[in-house]
Order: structure tokens, then sequence, then C-alpha cells
């Protein structure tokens, strides 16, 4: 057993702070997220270098500013050769996994992560399937894959 400490980042879209008893919600019940917070870090102020999606999350994930990631707008593209912090954690021994989204819509669809159990769902790369997008975001093929009901990346989810 390794003695690293383990590391779990949480990161939700448009999810205001104040809906979370850890921050003082005394409505909405978050036990879980609650001893996270208790447990490990959490950061009560947080800053975003762009007012977009992909490029504010291309700099989290890289440390860089968007002009430096050359990622402007939602349809940018992170180069394959900058590094991500997933790729340092691997570096120092992590087995690191990405659940969720992060927007990897190229071919590489890790940037530096070991596991990812599914790819991007906008990806126009194998495993996200080709085409023009349905009003979903989703291309025929995934859409056909995916069958009635939930898409493949929902069940994921």
């Amino acid at each position: 057993m390794s003695d690293q400490p383990n590391i779990l980042i949480i990161m939700s879209d448009q999810h205001n702070k104040h809906v979370l008893g850890c921050y003082g919600d005394k409505i909405v019940r978050t036990p879980n997220l609650d001893r996270l917070a208790a447990q490990g870090m959490r950061f009560d102020n947080a800053y975003t270098p762009a007012p977009l999606c992909v490029p504010a999350r291309m700099s989290f994930m890289t440390g860089r500013t968007p002009t430096n990631n050359q990622v402007w707008g939602n349809h940018g593209l992170l180069d394959s050769g900058i590094p991500t912090w997933a790729h340092v954690l691997g570096l120092a021994g992590y087995e690191t996994s990405l659940i969720g989204r992060m927007h990897f819509e190229s071919h590489d669809q890790y940037h530096g992560f070991e596991n990812r159990p599914h790819g991007s769902m906008f990806a126009i790369h194998p495993n996200g399937g080709t085409g023009i997008p349905y009003p979903s975001g989703h291309s025929k093929k995934t859409v056909q894959s995916s069958g009635k009901g939930n898409t493949q990346y929902q069940f994921k989810d």
C-alpha cells in the first residue's frame, strides 16, 4: 500500500456552493459531499481564466491561460503535447482516472489520465462518433449505438 494520499477532485458545472450543507444550506442535504469537504480540502473562492467552458477546463488541466493553450472557444482542442496535472500525477506514481466530462474532443481522449471508461460525448474521433452532431450534441453514430432511452454517456454518468 502506498503512503501517498488519495486525491479526489470533483468539479461540477454551474453548481452554486451555497446549495451544499458544508456551506450552510439548511434545506439541501449533501451528506457525502459534506463528509468529503470535512475530511479534505475545499476551495471557498474560485476564479476562472475564461467565461467559456472548454477554455476554462483546459486552463484548469494545464495551469496555463487560454492564450497559452491556444484554446479560446468551446470548439478548441488542447494540443496533446501540453502536459496536464494528470501527467504529473501519473509520473508521481498515481493511478489517474477521469469519470465524466472534460471536453477532450480531439483524438486524445486521455490527456494524461490512465483510465477513462467512457470518452467525451462530443468527440469526433474513435469512441465518440463521427458526423454532424444532433441537437443533443451527439452524432448519428453515437445516437444509434446508444439505443432508446438514455445515451451511453448518461449511463456512465
